[in-house]
């Protein structure tokens, strides 16, 4: 079993709500508010607002003629509110806790994931359930006197069972989106290549995710990006490790939120051989301009923390 605790910024539904109430001829303009950078538009003239909402990828032909249609120019002070609103994110808690289970031979393994995601915001918790994930792979090894070499390669395949609300995870990091993203149908090829050499640990991949939309009439229909990373693992003792990791992405398709590179670091200690917790930090070394990361439940979100704190514990049968 695997658990994940982390924080996410948010913004109300019901400020939203209030400013959409406020501002009716706004609704469209504010249901993609969230995919256009605010804060650069603040000051700009209507035309150059027009331009930055219109450059929003896949917009349907109904989006684009209500923004080509809205006066821009006589609602700026009504924009200049809505940065406000949407800019001033509140903090709510995320947490996973992941049930899998393994079978390996020495050449073929798979792995079955039962993501269960939940959040607390307001004094209120909720669970759900996330998307059902198989991750499926070949791998072939050769060793050596104190050191072990390994090639990987597979594909991991998310399902849409999990519901709107699960939607949250995806922000405390988003290369674990296809886990949690309900709507979407995830396929995610990979390749791996690791060293073990005892003391130290050395492990490098990248794969593509093809997102692809099977559920609601949300946006985009398909979502496509890049994934590559790689870690450095310390184990000066049997009891303690220390991981330093880069995972960076870069969207193909609709997936302007995956063009990030993000450094962690963490501590992992073995309590006894089955629990394992895990202490560790996320931050950015860069992050793209706001974009949608999407809305659930009573949560609609502008973009995942800059920097996020985790815990986690890992538990084995």
């Amino acid at each position: 079993i695997h658990s994940r605790v982390a924080p996410v910024r948010a913004v109300t539904k019901s400020q939203l709500n209030s400013y959409k109430e406020q501002y009716p001829e706004m609704e469209e303009v504010l249901e993609l508010s969230q995919q256009v950078d605010l804060q650069a538009i603040e000051s700009a003239s209507g035309e150059e607002m027009r331009t930055a909402f219109l450059s929003i990828e896949g917009l349907s032909d109904t989006e684009r003629a209500a923004v080509e249609e809205f006066d821009f120019e006589s609602q700026k002070e009504a924009v200049s509110t809505l940065v406000e609103v949407v800019s001033d994110p509140e903090e709510a808690i995320t947490f996973t806790l992941e049930p899998y289970l393994n079978f390996n031979t020495d050449l073929f393994g798979a792995t079955l994931f039962i993501p269960l995601a939940g959040f607390s915001h307001g004094g209120d918790a909720t669970f759900e359930m996330g998307n059902l994930a198989l991750d499926t792979r070949f791998a072939h090894y050769a060793s050596a006197p104190g050191i072990v070499v390994a090639f990987s390669y597979g594909n991991v395949l998310s399902t849409p069972t999990g519901t709107s609300r699960a939607d949250a995870l995806a922000l405390s990091n988003m290369f674990e989106s296809p886990r949690y993203r309900h709507a979407y149908l995830t396929a995610e090829p990979f390749v791996a290549l690791g060293f073990d050499a005892r003391f130290l640990l050395i492990q490098l991949d990248a794969g593509m995710s093809f997102m692809n939309r099977v559920r609601t009439e949300d946006s985009p229909s398909s979502i496509q990006y890049f994934r590559y990373g790689g870690a450095v693992s310390l184990v000066p003792f049997e009891v303690v490790a220390f991981t330093v990791e880069l995972t960076g992405g870069k969207g193909v398709q609709s997936a302007q939120g995956f063009d990030l590179l993000q450094l962690t670091g963490a501590l992992r200690f073995r309590v006894v051989d089955t629990i394992e917790p895990v202490i560790g930090i996320q931050a950015p070394l860069a992050l793209p301009g706001q974009e949608s990361y999407g809305g659930t439940g009573d949560l609609a979100f502008g973009s995942p923390a800059d920097i996020n704190a985790f815990a986690g514990i890992s538990f084995a049968f």
